[in-house]
């Protein structure tokens, strides 16, 4: 796939987080409408928690989620309870527009979650990790229905993992597409660890995006931002 990459590489942490969060804040440091999509998992914690104390515009900040496990509404696995913790707690103008809602419904919110999308344009910078198996937000290599995600037009779409070892217990999501991805004017993209370079090396090597959907972050005009902590 044709894309461009910078990748940054940091040999302390704090570093690392200390250009995270100046790459967050300069994306969303534009005019009108600013959309933050925000990812789970433990790499960004230390980035969510320093972000919070940073003079963003979070009053007019729509946060989001570039993707969430099917899970109760409160359970600790869920990525909407991370941000909580390590952002919202930290920052009372902040508000996190939840992607899941399990006593809706599976379908239903994923069609909410593309109405909200189309209903409020902005501008949008999403916040992505990446699984030692190529993954991110949850377009996991082997799911089932991946092909009908890289071929919805809309932002959102269901996926099902059922078969992914990178997926856990937790085989149901909600993610961005590649659609999603490609709507969004910045890709940040936080590693931490030499074995996900690798694996991102490995990746923009092969030019396999049903093998390695990070490549589906990339963008023929506009470059994928990569801080690495290594």
């Amino acid at each position: 796939m044709n894309g461009q990459v910078q990748i940054h590489l940091h040999a302390q942490e704090d570093d690392w987080v200390q250009a995270a969060c100046a790459a967050i804040a300069g994306a969303v440091d534009g005019p009108g409408p600013q959309r933050l999509l925000l990812s789970g998992g433990s790499t960004p914690a230390p980035v969510y928690r320093q972000l919070a104390g940073m003079p963003l515009p979070w009053e007019r900040l729509q946060l989001g989620l570039a993707d969430e496990r099917w899970l109760p509404d409160g359970d600790a696995q869920r990525n909407d309870l991370l941000v909580s913790q390590h952002l919202l707690q930290q920052q009372p103008l902040a508000r996190l527009q939840p992607l899941a809602r399990f006593d809706h419904g599976l379908a239903t919110c994923v069609a909410a979650a593309n109405a909200r999308w189309q209903a409020h344009p902005a501008t949008s910078v999403a916040v992505l990790g990446m699984g030692n198996d190529g993954h991110t937000a949850s377009l996991f290599p082997g799911a089932g229905n991946l092909q009908a995600a890289i071929d919805s037009p809309l932002p959102y779409a269901v996926i099902d993992a059922s078969d992914c070892p990178g997926a856990q217990q937790f085989p149901l999501r909600i993610s961005l597409t590649p659609t999603g991805l490609a709507a969004c004017q910045t890709r940040i993209l936080l590693l931490r660890g030499q074995d996900k370079l690798n694996t991102l090396h490995a990746a923009l090597a092969s030019d396999d995006a049903q093998r390695y959907p990070i490549l589906y972050a990339l963008h023929p005009q506009q470059a994928l931002q990569v801080l690495c902590c290594a």
